[in-house]
C-alpha cells in the first residue's frame, strides 16, 4: 500500500517514458533488375522486397525515387504480393513492382522500397537500391522562341539545347546546326499558331523531341463600324462611335490584341467592340475614320460619313447615353430622348420609336423585355425608356435608336456591359494529347475561365492539379495560373513515368467553383525504335460506312507555298476503311485524309495535327468522318460574279459571296464552293471553349479564301433569345483549333443567328456556333461518386478507400464520404476511443480506455502500509515504513506476504474495465490478510499481554473500512492513479 494520508493521496508519479519497443521490422532484401539500362531507351525494370514481418501493410508498399541530396522526388508505384503485375507468387512474402524506364540522361538513379507496418509511426525503408542509366546524354529543348511566343516575321530563328554532341537535330524538318550541346535552325513559321518540333537523332540510335508553340500575325484586324447609323443624319454636336474589331485569335479581343483609335480619339476594345465617346461633329458631313493596330503592328482603317443637322424640328439624346453595368442587368438611369418642334421648342405628344440597333438587350415591360417600344414625348418633349442589357460583355455594344415620324435625325444611346464573376470552367485546347513518358506534352492544357454568360474572365487564379498517372507541372502535383485577358489559364504537364493510354489525368479550377472542374486526359508512351513508329486509323462516312481509297498523306508546314511538303509516302484506305502508315516520321505534323481519290463522291478533305512517338502506334482515336459533300447545291463565283448558297433541306442557312471576294487553292478567282452538312457527333476536330454545338457543316475546298468575309446565317438551333449576341467558329487548320470568326446575333423573330457587319467566313472549313457547355467536365470523380456523361452522381457503392490506422472505418451516404468509429484501427502507440486517436501509454481518462491490458513495463513499488495510526500506541508504528504485523516493505529481503505489501501488488495490477470490483478486491485481500496476521499474533504471549493482537485487529477493520466501498472509499483515487500507470489503454 502506497504512502497516502486518509484524508487524501500524495499525485503518483507519471511514467514520461513508457513507449514499448518495438520488434525488428525490416524491408528487405531489396533488388532492382537489370542494375543498368541504356539511356534514351524504354527498359523494362523489376523491383523486388522480402518483407517477412506480417504486421505489413500490403497496400502501404512503395517504390520511391531519391535525387543526390538523398530527397524524395517520386513515389513511383506499389509493389504487390498478389501473384499479379508481375508478382511470382502470391503470398510468399516477396513484394514485386514492374515499370519501363525511359531516362534521357545518363548517372545513377537511386531507388529505396518503402512500407508501413501496424504499430509503428515511421515507414520502413530498404537499404538503397542503385540503377545505372548508361550511355550519352540524349535531352534536347528549344530555348527560343518562348513557348507561346509571338511574331510577326518569317522565317524564325529556333535555337536549342541537345545532350548528345553528335546528335543530328531537325527542326519541323529544317536540319539545325549543331555546335557543342547548342543548335539553332531558321524555321519558315504560317500566319497563325506553329508548332515547333525540334527531333535529335541520337548516336545510339534514339529519338527524342522537344515542341513549343509560336504564333504568326500578318494580317490586319477587321473594322466595322455599328454606331451612330451613318444613313441618317444627326443633330448631336458630338457622338459615340462603337462597333466590331475582329480577328482570327485563339480567344477574343481585347486591348493587348488590339488597339483602336477614331479621329485620333483612343477608343476602349473589350471582347470584339470598340468605343470611342465625344467624337465631336460639324455641321455637314464629318468623315469618321476609325484605324485599328493589332499587338504585331498590322494596321487597318476604315471610314464612314456621318452628316450633323440643325437641331431644330429633331430628335436627340437628352440623357442616360454612354452607361456602363453588368451584362444581362438593368442600367441604372433611363434612357431619354427629346423632341423639338422647327422653332426648337418642346414638341409634346410625338410618338417616338426606340429600337434595339446591336446586342441582346431590350427595353423593360414588366417581365420581359421588348426589342423595340413606342413612348410618348411628354410636355418638355421627352420620352423614356428603361433598358436592360444584352449578357454579351464589350464597350459601346449595346445601340439603341430613337426616331419619330417627321423629325430629323436619330438619338443613338451607346452603353457598355462588364462581365459578371468568374462561374464557369472549360476545356479549351491541348486535351487528348500522347507523349513520352516523364516528357512534357508538346501542347499546353488550356482552360478557359468565364461567367454565367460565357463572357471570358481576366485574372482568375485556376489551379490544376494532377489527378492520376503521376505526372507534374515543373515537378509539382499543382501549379496556379492566372487567366489572361482571353479568360484562358495555359498548364503544360511533364507526362508520368508509367505507359498507359488516357492515364494520366489533370483536372484545373479555381477558388469558388460550384460546378464541374475541366479535365484533361494524354496518354504516356514508352519510345522505341525510331523504325518502328507507325500510325493507323479508320475513315467512315456520315453513315459509318467504311471509305475505301482515301489518300492519307502526312506532311509538315506548307511554308507559305500552299504545297504540302509531304513527309512520308502516302498510303490509302483499304476495304474497310482502315490504314497504316509505317514508318512514319517522329514529331509533329498534320495528317490528311484526302477523299477526291475515293469513289462515289465528291468526298472532302480533312487536316489533322497528329504527334507521333518514336517507335508506338499512334492510333488517331475517333474514326475520321468525311461526309459526301452536296454537290446539287453549289454556288459558283468569279472576279465579276457572286452569289447567295441556300440549303433547301436546312431552312435558315445561307453563305453569301461577294464578288471577286473568293481564291481558291492554286490561285484561282473562279471557282465552286459547296456546303454539306455534318453529323454533330461526326465533327473530325474537337471543339474549344467547351462547345457542345447542334449544327456544323463544311465549306469546301478546304483552302479556299474569302475577302470580305462570307456572310453566314445559321438555324438558332441553341434557342437562343431574340437578339441574342454569340460567337461564330470556324475551325482553322492553320491554327489547328475552333476559333471565333467573331459575332452573329439572333433575329428579332428568334429564327436565326445573323453574322454581324464585317464578320463572316474567311476561309473554307468546318464552321457552326454557340456558347460553351453550361458547366465543365469532371476527369475524376471523387469517393461516393462515379462518372455519368460529363458530370459525377453519387454511387454509395464507391467506398473511399480505409486509412489504415485512423480509428475510423469509411463509409458512403446519399453520395457523400463518412466515416464511423473503429477502435481496432489504432495506430502506432496510441489506440481508439470512439473513432479518435488516445494515448496508448501514460493514461489521462479511464473512460477512453476499456480495452485496457497490463503495461509490461512496470515495476512494482512497495511502501509498507505507510499511514501512522495512533502515534506512540505500537512500538512497531507502520509508519515510515517500519516493519510492522501489516508489511516487511523495510526488511532487506521482503517476502511481499503481508497485508499492505499484497495491497499494493494488487492496486499496481492492471484490472481492465473492472473498476470497482477490482478495488474491492484489493481491499478485500487487504483485509483477510491483515485479520489472519492478527489471528496468529494471538498465538504469541507478548503481543497478547501488550494489546498488540487487540489493536491489530482494530487497525485492521480501520485500514479496510477507510479504503473500501463500506467505508470512507479512500483509496477509490489511489486505485484510479495505479490503473493509469500500471495499465496502457490497449493491446
Amino acid at each position: 500500500m502506497r504512502r497516502r494520508r486518509l484524508a487524501g493521496l500524495a499525485a503518483l508519479l507519471v511514467c514520461l517514458a513508457c513507449a514499448i519497443p518495438l520488434s525488428a521490422q525490416t524491408v528487405g532484401p531489396a533488388a532492382v533488375s537489370p542494375s543498368s539500362i541504356p539511356v534514351a531507351t524504354g527498359t523494362p525494370v523489376t523491383v523486388t522486397a522480402t518483407i517477412a514481418d506480417t504486421a505489413v501493410i500490403a497496400s502501404s508498399v512503395q517504390v520511391m525515387r531519391y535525387d543526390a541530396q538523398g530527397r524524395v522526388v517520386a513515389t513511383l508505384g506499389t509493389l504487390r504480393d498478389d501473384g499479379s503485375a508481375g508478382d511470382a507468387t502470391a503470398g510468399d512474402r516477396v513484394f514485386t513492382w514492374q515499370q519501363t524506364f525511359y531516362e534521357l540522361v545518363p548517372g545513377p538513379l537511386t531507388l529505396r522500397v518503402s512500407a508501413a507496418f501496424r504499430g509503428r509511426v515511421m515507414r520502413v525503408l530498404s537499404a538503397p537500391l542503385t540503377l545505372n542509366v548508361a550511355g550519352t546524354a540524349s535531352t534536347i529543348a528549344i530555348t527560343s522562341p518562348a513557348n507561346l511566343d509571338f511574331r510577326s516575321v518569317s522565317p524564325i530563328q529556333v535555337t536549342g539545347t541537345v545532350g548528345d554532341r553528335t546528335a543530328q537535330v531537325r527542326v519541323n524538318g529544317v536540319a539545325a546546326t549543331v555546335s557543342g550541346t547548342s543548335f539553332s535552325a531558321q524555321v519558315p513559321i504560317l500566319e497563325g499558331t506553329n508548332t515547333l518540333t525540334a527531333v535529335a537523332s541520337n548516336s545510339n540510335g534514339s529519338t527524342t523531341t522537344a515542341s513549343v508553340q509560336v504564333t504568326l500575325d500578318t494580317t490586319p484586324p477587321r473594322l466595322s463600324i455599328t454606331a451612330p447609323d451613318t444613313a441618317v443624319p444627326t443633330t448631336a454636336a458630338a457622338v459615340t462611335v462603337a462597333g466590331i474589331v475582329n480577328d482570327i485569335v485563339v480567344g477574343t479581343v481585347n486591348a493587348q490584341q488590339a488597339t483602336v483609335s477614331v479621329n485620333g480619339i483612343a477608343a476602349q476594345v473589350s471582347n470584339r467592340t470598340f468605343s470611342a465617346a465625344n467624337v465631336p461633329l460639324a455641321l455637314g458631313p464629318n468623315t469618321i475614320q476609325v484605324t485599328a493596330t493589332d499587338r504585331s503592328g498590322n494596321r487597318v482603317t476604315t471610314s464612314v460619313v456621318v452628316t450633323r443637322v440643325a437641331s431644330s424640328g429633331a430628335i436627340s439624346v437628352f440623357a442616360g447615353n454612354g452607361q456602363i453595368g453588368p451584362a444581362g442587368g438593368d442600367l441604372a438611369q433611363a434612357l431619354v430622348a427629346r423632341v423639338v418642334d422647327q422653332a426648337g421648342q418642346a414638341a409634346p405628344g410625338v410618338p417616338v420609336v426606340f429600337r434595339v440597333a446591336e446586342n441582346g438587350g431590350g427595353f423593360i415591360s414588366g417581365s420581359t423585355t421588348l426589342g423595340s417600344q413606342v413612348v410618348t414625348s411628354d410636355a418638355d418633349g421627352r420620352a423614356s425608356v428603361r433598358f436592360r442589357l444584352g449578357t454579351r460583355s464589350g464597350v459601346g455594344n449595346h445601340v439603341v435608336e430613337a426616331s419619330a415620324t417627321g423629325f430629323s435625325g436619330l438619338a443613338t444611346f451607346a452603353h457598355s456591359a462588364t462581365a459578371g464573376s468568374a462561374k464557369r470552367i472549360v476545356v479549351d485546347t491541348g486535351n487528348g494529347q500522347l507523349g513520352t513518358v516523364s516528357q512534357a506534352l508538346a501542347l499546353p492544357f488550356v482552360a478557359v475561365v468565364t461567367d454565367a454568360n460565357a463572357n471570358r474572365i481576366n485574372g482568375v487564379a485556376v489551379t490544376f492539379a494532377v489527378k492520376q498517372g503521376g505526372g507534374s507541372f515543373g515537378g509539382k502535383a499543382t501549379t496556379t495560373v492566372t487567366t489572361d485577358p482571353d479568360g484562358r489559364a495555359a498548364a503544360t504537364l511533364t507526362l508520368g513515368a508509367q505507359a498507359g493510354s488516357d492515364n494520366n489525368v489533370v483536372e484545373a479550377t479555381f477558388v469558388g467553383n460550384t460546378g464541374a472542374p475541366a479535365a484533361f486526359l494524354a496518354t504516356a508512351l514508352v519510345p522505341g525504335d525510331p523504325t518502328e513508329t507507325r500510325v493507323t486509323g479508320v475513315v467512315l462516312d456520315n453513315a459509318n460506312r467504311p471509305l475505301q481509297n482515301v489518300t492519307m498523306r502526312m506532311f509538315r508546314t506548307h511554308h507559305g507555298t500552299g504545297v504540302p511538303e509531304q513527309v512520308t509516302t502516302p498510303v490509302v484506305t483499304g476495304a474497310n476503311g482502315q490504314f497504316v502508315i509505317q514508318p512514319a516520321p517522329v514529331g509533329t505534323f498534320k495528317l490528311m485524309a484526302d477523299g477526291s481519290t475515293a469513289a462515289n463522291g465528291p468526298w472532302p478533305t480533312l487536316e489533322f495535327d497528329l504527334v507521333t512517338v518514336s517507335g508506338q502506334t499512334v492510333d488517331v482515336g475517333l474514326p475520321i468522318y468525311l461526309p459526301k459533300l452536296d454537290a446539287l447545291h453549289q454556288l459558283c463565283v468569279s472576279e465579276t460574279a457572286g452569289g447567295t448558297l441556300y440549303l433547301p433541306e436546312v431552312p435558315g442557312f445561307s453563305l453569301t459571296l461577294e464578288a471577286g471576294a473568293a481564291t481558291f487553292p492554286g490561285g484561282s478567282r473562279s471557282g465552286c464552293v459547296t456546303v454539306t452538312p455534318v453529323n454533330a457527333d461526326k465533327v473530325p476536330m474537337a471543339p474549344s471553349f467547351g462547345q457542345q454545338p447542334r449544327f456544323i457543316v463544311t465549306i469546301q475546298p478546304v483552302g479556299a479564301l474569302f475577302n470580305p468575309a462570307a456572310k453566314l446565317t445559321l438555324p438558332n438551333v441553341d434557342g437562343l433569345p431574340p437578339r441574342q449576341v454569340t460567337e461564330l467558329y470556324s475551325y482553322d487548320h492553320d491554327l489547328s483549333a475552333f476559333v471565333s470568326i467573331g459575332t452573329g446575333r439572333v433575329s428579332d423573330d428568334g429564327s436565326i443567328v445573323v453574322s454581324d457587319p464585317g464578320v463572316g467566313v474567311i476561309k473554307a472549313g468546318w464552321h457552326g456556333g454557340g456558347a460553351p457547355a453550361p458547366t465543365g467536365s469532371a476527369g475524376s470523380c471523387g469517393d461516393c461518386q462515379r462518372c455519368q456523361g460529363s458530370t459525377c452522381v453519387p454511387d454509395n457503392s464507391n467506398v473511399p478507400a480505409d486509412v489504415p490506422e485512423d480509428c475510423k472505418s469509411p463509409g458512403c451516404s446519399g453520395g457523400v464520404p463518412t466515416t464511423t468509429p473503429n477502435d481496432i484501427d489504432a495506430p502506432p502507440l496510441l489506440c481508439c476511443f470512439n473513432g479518435n486517436p488516445v494515448n496508448k501509454f501514460n493514461i489521462t481518462d479511464l473512460a477512453e480506455c476499456p480495452r485496457r491490458v497490463p503495461y509490461a513495463n512496470w515495476t512494482m513499488e512497495f511502501d509498507g502500509c505507510s499511514v501512522p495510526i495512533v502515534p506512540g500506541v505500537l512500538a512497531n508504528n507502520p509508519a515510515g515504513g517500519i516493519t510492522t504485523l501489516f508489511s516487511d516493505a523495510d526488511r532487506a529481503n521482503p517476502t511481499r506476504a503481508y497485508a499492505c505489501d499484497q495491497h499494493d501488488t494488487c492496486y499496481q495490477t492492471c484490472h481492465g474495465t473492472n473498476m470497482v470490483g477490482g478495488q474491492e478486491t484489493c481491499d478485500a485481500i487487504l483485509r483477510d490478510v491483515a485479520l489472519s496476521t492478527c489471528t496468529a499474533s494471538l498465538q504469541e504471549p507478548f503481543d497478547v499481554l501488550s494489546g498488540a493482537s487487540v489493536a491489530c485487529f482494530e487497525y485492521a477493520i480501520i485500514y479496510y473500512s477507510g479504503l473500501s466501498s463500506s467505508g470512507l472509499w479512500l483509496g477509490r483515487q489511489a486505485f484510479e492513479d495505479r490503473q493509469k500507470q500500471v495499465c496502457q489503454c490497449c493491446q
